[in-house]
């Protein structure tokens, strides 16, 4: 044990005058919380001053994105929320754990992990685990299981949730295909894309429902806390802030559907605002009706007091220590080579002849150290766009400023990931199906990142194979490859292929 009880009348006498049962105000009269909170403030200082890019990262996101705007709220709420619960902590003591040792290790490792692959996410969470074990150094196990559920909301500061993107989609258009199939209705589904007699309604990322989600869970999780003690109780009632989340997304999709089919018309995409509204109104209303009907759950946790064997700082030094030097045992990317040039594209690929690209496709790629291409190439009848976007350096990420240019009416409507060969070999690519809105025509797109002459067709693909190659001493600046041909059919495999391999860089 690292943790000694001690009766807390031998610490925290009852003041007289206080009836029995009273909740003492904690944090005043007890011995060590001062010197405590003065000590985990000056540590989780030097963390965020070491891991100060990160922090940055997320508030540029939260200052961008929509989905993400709530991550102003959240500490202000965390704060709110501790001194709310103030009363949890009466009859505890802060102490100190060594086992916040090795939870750091653990943490910086994984900080370690995620900045190798580049995935800001990952040092983000490994960013709030490092919290998590400097809180555990300076206040003890009591003090800690009793915060975390408080310590949980710091979690929505790391701007994620991507991956749960295309799952919503699709369970958007099974939502949406609701509608026809209960009023017998003709309607056929091609992807992410429904098909409701002449209308035509295309699921994209926006459509998703996942800003509904987050904002659900984090609010569900903010009621619970204030009326919950129990973790179970509390898991629940934020897991069914975001059933209802997932719920009001559907009702407005299947509203805009059925909007439409009364009227006998489509509306134009500024007009599904008034939905959104509607389905947000009624999520946050049901969520306070609920919050209003639950019953207020008294803190019945221990309340004896537990002095640590260790002394504090002989922990939280090296805890300190360990969550700071993370960035530090990297070995440092150097500057950036500027690019002054494009990247050069053969004049002939595969029997396709350079030409002028067309003139309604306008991807582009934004990043300090990146540079593109647009070309176009002709076999006989045929057109065919050739986007190149290549980074100087081993930091700069090539998918997060790529602009594929599905706007201006351009919205998927299908995405999966292929293998295509030849007889030379096997290539990995995503092949996406746009949709023109109000219009037949069918674009294609395949799309790829390349490095040290292999080919990978998502994100995290890339990032795995630039860091082994990084490890492996080879050089891991990357390419996209996207290619675009306007006819129904797409291009086959075998030429997809050739392409691929005449553009990517040679290992």
């Amino acid at each position: 044990m690292t943790e000694t009880a001690v009766p807390a009348s031998a610490v925290c006498p009852t003041p007289k005058g206080r009836p029995p049962g009273a909740i003492a105000v904690p944090f005043r009269g007890q011995a060590g919380w001062g010197s405590a909170l003065t000590l985990l403030a000056a540590a989780l200082a030097l963390t965020i001053a070491a891991h100060a890019d990160s922090l940055l990262a997320m508030m540029a996101i939260w200052d961008n994105n929509a989905t993400y705007q709530y991550g102003w709220v959240v500490m202000p709420v965390f704060l709110y929320l501790l001194w709310h619960r103030r009363g949890d902590f009466t009859g505890a003591a802060p102490a100190t754990n060594p086992w916040a040792i090795p939870a750091a290790l653990v943490a910086a490792g994984a900080w370690l992990a995620a900045d190798l692959l580049n995935i800001a996410e990952g040092r983000q969470f490994a960013l709030i685990a490092m919290v998590w074990a400097l809180t555990l150094a300076a206040l003890g196990w009591t003090v800690f299981t009793r915060a975390l559920p408080m310590l949980a909301l710091l979690l929505f500061l790391v701007p994620s949730g991507g991956f749960l993107t295309i799952p919503l989609r699709h369970l958007t258009v099974e939502m949406l295909a609701t509608f026809p199939r209960v009023f017998g209705i003709p309607f056929r589904i091609e992807g992410f894309a429904v098909f409701v007699e002449s209308n035509r309604y295309v699921v994209i990322n926006d459509c998703a429902g996942l800003h509904y989600l987050l904002m659900a869970l984090f609010l569900g999780l903010v009621l619970a806390l204030l009326i919950y003690r129990r973790w179970w109780k509390i898991a629940a009632l934020t897991l069914f802030s975001g059933a209802l989340a997932i719920v009001a997304n559907g009702l407005r999709v299947v509203g805009i559907a059925a909007w439409d089919y009364i009227t006998g018309s489509q509306m134009e995409l500024s007009g599904h605002v008034y939905f959104d509204w509607l389905s947000l109104g009624l999520l946050f209303i049901t969520l306070l009706a609920v919050f209003a009907y639950l019953k207020k759950e008294a803190f019945t946790g221990p309340t004896e007091v537990r002095r640590s064997r260790f002394p504090r700082l002989a922990i939280l030094v090296p805890t300190t220590l360990v969550v700071v030097s993370a960035p530090l045992l990297l070995p440092s990317p150097g500057e950036a080579i500027p690019l002054t040039a494009s990247p050069t594209l053969p004049e002939t690929v595969n029997g396709w002849r350079r030409t002028t690209p067309s003139a309604d496709w306008h991807p582009a790629i934004s990043g300090e150290h990146i540079n593109s291409t647009l070309a176009g190439y002709r076999k006989d009848s045929r057109s065919l766009s050739v986007f190149v976007g290549e980074t100087a350096d081993a930091r700069t990420k090539i998918s997060a400023g790529a602009d594929l240019g599905m706007h201006g009416g351009w919205m998927p409507g299908t995405s999966r990931e292929r293998h295509v060969c030849d007889n030379h070999g096997c290539e990995q690519v995503r092949h996406i199906r746009l949709l023109l809105q109000k219009s037949q025509r069918v674009r294609h797109l395949y799309v790829t990142y390349a490095v040290a002459g292999s080919t990978a067709s998502s994100q995290a693909g890339i990032r795995l194979r630039r860091a082994w190659t990084k490890l492996l001493g080879g050089a891991p600046e990357a390419r996209l490859i996207a290619l675009a041909v306007d006819s129904a059919e797409g291009l086959e495999e075998p030429e997809i292929t050739a392409l691929l391999r005449s553009l990517k860089p040679v290992d």
